[in-house]
């Protein structure tokens, strides 16, 4: 197998076709069957593509894998082989060759998320040197939970709610969520502070019902969170690691649900 590193001709027509070849077109949750326009994210279109490959096979572009990455932490953001070419290896080849890249660009661990109904996608992960990390769950639904006396929600920016991120403490977003990647799109986010007595105490960033992340104060509790996701008509947020907080309040809501659970896993290069 021969890998080719992903250039700006490839992005996005060759990159989208090969993601929606080998991941999207049978993934394994249903309801997530992308269109084949839609495989390929918009975001992606910041990304340094060194460590972006595309695995050949007698010249046929047969798997992928995306490792985007920033300062000594890199992310997955997409791995797969097309059926045809499974179990012959690629798939090793692939992950292999994609962190000896990162490996060169100065980056020490690698991380992603994987669902937990994926077993062979877990399998090929632990043999090629990742580790299970911790929980993550899907969550949507709606929440009540009602204000104090002396609370308010009110409208923020999101970058007045990231730079909290120096002085509050913080749960370890997954890699895509991390505040280093979220400040990229700050502009874009739409954000909720809830005050008391005046004072930020929690913050939340989100897209419409699309919840991004949730900020805490240094001693609130995840009771904070839940006030502030009692402002959406309904939710989703995805990625919630289980050392979140909020995480406790939302296994223990009965209008919220984990819908989908994944493993967090990385590679210590």
């Amino acid at each position: 197998m021969e890998l080719h590193t992903c250039t700006p001709a490839d992005r996005p027509a060759r990159m989208n076709e090969i993601q929606w070849q080998s991941m999207w077109r049978h993934y394994i949750l249903p309801g997530h069957i992308k269109a084949r326009d839609e495989s390929f994210g918009a975001g992606a279109a910041g990304w340094d593509l060194d460590c972006c490959v595309i695995g050949q096979l007698d010249g046929e572009d047969a798997g992928f894998c995306w490792g985007p990455w920033q300062g000594e932490e890199a992310g997955c953001a997409g791995f797969g082989i097309r059926p045809e070419f499974r179990g012959r290896g690629l798939g090793g080849a692939m992950l292999h060759g994609v962190a000896d890249r990162l490996r060169a660009k100065g980056v020490q661990v690698w991380r992603l998320e994987v669902v937990q109904q994926n077993p062979g996608a877990i399998r090929s992960y632990l043999r090629a040197g990742f580790a299970q990390v911790r929980d993550l769950g899907l969550f949507r639904g709606r929440v009540e939970a009602p204000l104090a006396a002396g609370e308010e929600v009110v409208e923020s920016d999101g970058k007045t709610c990231l730079d909290r991120y120096a002085e509050w403490p913080q749960v370890r977003r997954t890699w895509g969520a991390s505040p280093r990647q979220l400040r990229a799109a700050q502009e874009h986010l739409q954000a909720k502070e809830l005050r008391r007595g005046g004072q930020a105490v929690a913050f939340m960033l989100h897209h419409g019902s699309g919840v991004t992340d949730i900020g805490l104060a240094p001693g609130e509790p995840g009771s904070s969170g839940m006030k502030l996701l009692g402002t959406l008509p309904s939710f989703g947020w995805g990625n919630l690691p289980d050392d979140d907080p909020v995480r406790a309040e939302l296994d223990a809501c009965p209008t919220a649900e984990c819908w989908v659970k994944q493993w967090e896993m990385e590679w210590v290069l």
